[in-house]
């Protein structure tokens, strides 16, 4: 059976129809009721695959003596998956549960096989963190392919490839189902919510994450409550990921129990800014002279510069250069932008560059004897020792140059070891517990060894090697990380795998700490895709740092910084963008809780004496570091002028929480209530907007003071009815909503009122004069026109046939309220249109119709019958004029083809042909007439 809020199942049959005739379950005898039948078993017969009865009598699926991650259980899915996709239906909503031996990666894949090739698709995956235990994976992926479709098999990848040991595993519930909203629930779980809409109730908190999180999902305004009374709305902890209720887990808090004030607000404002749809724009810099061309140069040519910029202490294997960056690093930090430093540490057991062309090249990597050299075999003994002084005299040298800045109070975005899950580093692609024992190692020397509390630590993974092994694989633990990023460089940016979805499951603030264009590097690639990028598809991320340009080893010049490349002010001037002038963190200082210090315990680390490894030892050294069990998962890639970045690959999963952790020494829950007797005090105070008419608006004010609190929103000076919480909710905001919005906070003690915030609701243009439709000869010009109100600036864009126009010798005014041809043919026939653009969006005029003439040559006197003058007139073919072009003729006469008169009225039409009247001729005069064109 599920658990957590899941929906109960039966058995199931394949396709079968759940609650709508467009409802589709790929996989049948999911349950396993039925014994095995529709399972394969993809493993020698010495790989026992049996069903298994649980102490309730459920029947459960099991494997057990697997040497191999091929080892598993296969379903052909063939016949319902096409089935599915006659009926259009290609979203599909994957869940199982599993109980691994061991802790491990688990995922549930499908293989398909078309008229153009193979892929591999991973449905659902998490890294599992303890073994023994039932965990429950889901994920909702679309399933796509080109051609016939011949081959669909699932099958499930327990264990990482390079690993020796593959845990025995029991799986039960297995589902893949149409999701046709692509809300993560499957249609039949849908049975109080929408199966079409990914949010039932509109309230901006998607079905999945409110059913997971006890929340209604389809009918109360969950989003601006504080369930959990933790000082954050329940909107807010769902754009950080963090629980709604639990007051423990909330947007912000630190790794570090003793992190400083202002990083706390630091950290706190990064958790935020997601909600309020920002993400600051950050540039990196490998060393401190490409700070000129790359910020400076930024602000020199746009007038804006990056929010963040990144430093690095390592320079390869060069000496480091904290001395030349801690200066640039102070000088920008009070400035207002935010900081970051990354030091990668070059190989201690070489001295040579931390990067290297394939694993094997590092050499002796032995990160357990690293830390300590006392459990080294006797023949390593020397090297891990001596690699253990350089490294920590490394360590020290950071840790100075850190702390001299924790001296002028700068608070650093912390960055080390990236990207563990590729082999190019010397501390990649090692066992995931070494590596998880090395961030936990840095971790508590600096927190508490060496009291640097300015940090917020960062931790980053590759993109591009998810496909292969989860980027969240390595991850060290939510006790020792803030930040859980990963390094994305792609042309596209694009992700076939639900990244984000499988990090919300840790709580962090997530980012992007490297990116960049991944072969697009010849000054091209537009800075705008950034951020239409994140906005559509990384929501969640709070910063993005591009890397710098550089010349590879070829010496060909790879544009990747923001200024090397195209519009730059599409970036800059986005809506999603945050440059340094647009940064304030100062408001968040109250909205995160303080926790109590915690003195730091004696150092972690001591370097044993020297040994003989020749002598013999009866009884090992006792471990030099202690480090604490893992909790967590991983991310993804970094480039750099001697190794560029791996490319990104993609296809995603559903991660959970790592597992039951002893929580170390350092990990005090903030806590810290108000003092009593405290009047309230605005903290963070609602912002003005200018939004679209039907846009969502929510307005937020945050407050301390002795609880409780209460809050009263105004609007243009009068309490606005049932207004009482820290958010206001304007759904579908129309202009009658417009006006000056202000919140009340008041307790026992007093009041506080917040600042007033204006709200503007945009609306399209209003066209007070449409193009009017006309008919004119060939040759002749043509003039529309079209007005509009409503706000500044407005754009247009004239179209003809749908097709938009440019200005060229026949066409002017193609972006202006005018539009003018000049010297029509008959290829300008046809129907004109403009759009009008404004701040409230587009509106489309009404079509004009232009039809166009041919010429006329007519011809003049050819004879008089009865009085009258009998004339031909021809079109520009040569052929009859007809009785509609008649009306564009007129004529003239002369007594003596000099003086020429206009008669009016004098041309009729009579028996098929024009004629001059009869009395026309002789009672004025005339014995000269001529027809021609009206003008």
């Amino acid at each position: 059976m599920w658990v957590a809020a899941w929906i109960a199942f039966g058995s199931f049959a394949n396709a079968q129809n759940l609650n709508n005739n467009n409802s589709f379950e790929l996989i049948s005898n999911g349950t396993f009721d039925n014994s095995l039948t529709g399972w394969v078993k993809n493993a020698p017969r010495s790989v026992p695959f049996a069903i298994q009865r649980q102490s309730d009598g459920n029947p459960t699926a099991g494997m057990a003596n697997r040497k191999s991650l091929q080892h598993t259980l296969k379903q052909d899915i063939l016949m319902p998956l096409s089935q599915a996709a006659g009926a259009g239906v290609r979203t599909f909503a994957t869940r199982f549960r599993i109980a691994p031996d061991a802790p491990c990666s688990v995922r549930c894949v499908l293989d398909l096989t078309d008229s153009t090739g193979s892929s591999h698709t991973v449905l659902a995956e998490r890294v599992i963190r303890s073994g023994g235990a039932w965990a429950d994976v889901r994920g909702t992926i679309p399933v796509n392919w080109n051609g016939t479709l011949a081959a669909a098999w699932v099958s499930f990848e327990v264990g990482q490839k390079w690993e020796t040991e593959f845990p025995d595993f029991t799986l039960d519930d297995v589902s893949i189902e149409s999701d046709t909203d692509a809300d993560g629930l499957a249609d039949s779980e849908e049975t109080i919510t929408n199966p079409l809409l990914a949010d039932t109730d509109g309230d901006a908190l998607p079905d999945l994450w409110e059913t997971q999180n006890q929340l209604d999902p389809a009918g109360a305004n969950d989003a601006n409550m504080d369930s959990d009374l933790d000082g954050f709305t329940n909107f807010q902890e769902f754009w950080a990921a963090t629980d709604p209720q639990d007051a423990q887990s909330y947007p912000g808090r630190a790794a570090n129990p003793n992190l400083n004030e202002k990083g706390r607000a630091i950290l706190t404002y990064l958790a935020l800014l997601p909600s309020i749809g920002k993400t600051v724009v950050g540039q990196h810099i490998s060393y401190p002279d490409e700070f000129e061309p790359f910020v400076n140069g930024l602000s020199a040519s746009t007038g804006y510069s990056p929010g963040l910029v990144e430093f690095q202490y390592d320079d390869n294997a060069n000496p480091f250069q904290i001395a030349t960056v801690n200066p640039l690093a102070l000088d920008w930090a009070e400035k207002g932008g935010l900081l970051a430093i990354k030091f990668n540490p070059p190989n201690p057991w070489t001295g040579g560059a931390q990067a290297a062309r394939t694993q094997e090249e590092h050499g002796l990597v032995d990160i357990s004897a690293l830390l300590d050299p006392a459990s080294s075999s006797p023949e390593n003994y020397p090297a891990n020792l001596a690699a253990n002084s350089i490294f920590m005299g490394w360590l020290d040298e950071v840790a100075n140059g850190l702390d001299e800045l924790q001296s002028k109070d700068v608070v650093v975005l912390y960055r080390t070891c990236a990207e563990m899950n590729g082999s190019w580093f010397w501390w990649g692609k090692r066992p995931q517990g070494h590596y998880q024992m090395l961030w936990r190692f840095m971790f508590n020397y600096f927190t508490q060894t060496k009291r640097l509390n300015n940090l917020i630590w960062v931790w980053e993974g590759d993109a591009s090697i998810h496909p292969v092994l989860s980027s969240d694989y390595f991850f060290p633990g939510t006790d020792v990380v803030d930040v859980m990023g990963h390094n994305f460089y792609s042309d596209t940016w694009e992700q076939p795998f639900a990244i984000e979805q499988l990090y919300r499951e840790y709580g962090k603030v997530y980012a992007f700490p490297q990116a960049g264009p991944r072969d697009q590097r010849d000054g091209t690639f537009d800075n705008a895709l950034y951020a239409d990028a994140i906005t559509e598809r990384f929501p969640r991320s709070s910063w993005f740092g591009v890397w710098n340009s550089f010349t590879s080893g070829t010496k060909i010049y790879q544009h990747v910084a923001i200024v090397d490349n195209e519009n730059v002010i599409g970036l800059m001037q986005h809506a999603r963008s945050l440059s340094r002038d647009e940064i304030d963190w100062t408001e968040t200082e109250a909205s995160a809780p303080t926790p109590p210090a915690v003195e730091p315990p004696p150092p972690v680390v001591e370097i044993p004496p020297a040994v003989d490894p020749t002598a013999p030892v009866e009884e090992p050294a006792p471990p030099v570091v202690s480090v604490p069990p893992v909790t967590d998962p991983a991310t993804p890639p970094e480039p750099s002028p001697v190794a560029e970045p791996p490319a990104p690959s993609e296809l995603a999963p559903t991660v959970e929480p790592p597992a039951t952790v002893p929580v170390p020494v350092a990990e005090v829950p903030p806590t810290t209530p108000p003092r009593p007797g405290v009047a309230p005090s605005i903290t963070l105070h609602p912002q003005s907007q200018a939004v679209r008419a039907g846009s969502d608006v929510i307005f937020q004010v945050n407050a301390s003071g002795t609880p409780p609190l209460r809050f009263q929103w105004r609007k243009n000076g009068v309490d606005s009815p049932g207004a009482n919480t820290a958010s206001l909710l304007l759904a579908n905001a129309q202009p009658a909503d417009a006006g000056d919005y202000s919140a009340f906070v008041l307790n026992a003690i007093g009041s506080a009122q917040s600042v007033t915030a204006t709200l503007q609701v945009l609306t399209p243009p209003r066209l007070s004069l449409q193009p009017d439709s006309q008919t004119v000869r060939a040759g002749n010009d043509v003039m529309l026109s079209v007005s509009a109100a409503e706000a500044e600036p407005l754009s247009y864009l004239w179209r003809f046939e749908d097709n938009a126009l440019a200005d060229s010798a026949q066409i002017h005014g193609s972006a202006t309220p005018e539009l003018r041809l000049r010297n029509v043919g008959g290829e300008h026939a046809g129907e004109y249109s403009v759009s009008v653009s404004g701040p409230g969006g587009t509106t489309e005029s009404l079509a004009a119709r232009i039809e166009v003439r041919a010429a006329l040559h007519p011809q003049t006197l050819v004879r008089i019958e009865n009085g009258k003058v009998k004339i031909r007139v021809f079109d520009a073919s040569g052929g009859f004029i007809t009785a509609d072009d008649f009306q564009w003729l007129e004529v003239s006469a002369s007594p003596d083809l000099k003086t020429w008169t206009k008669l009016a009225a004098a041309l009729i039409w009579e028996n098929g042909q024009p004629e001059i009247a009869a009395g026309t001729i002789h009672n004025q005069g005339f014995r000269f007439f001529r027809v021609h064109e009206k003008p």
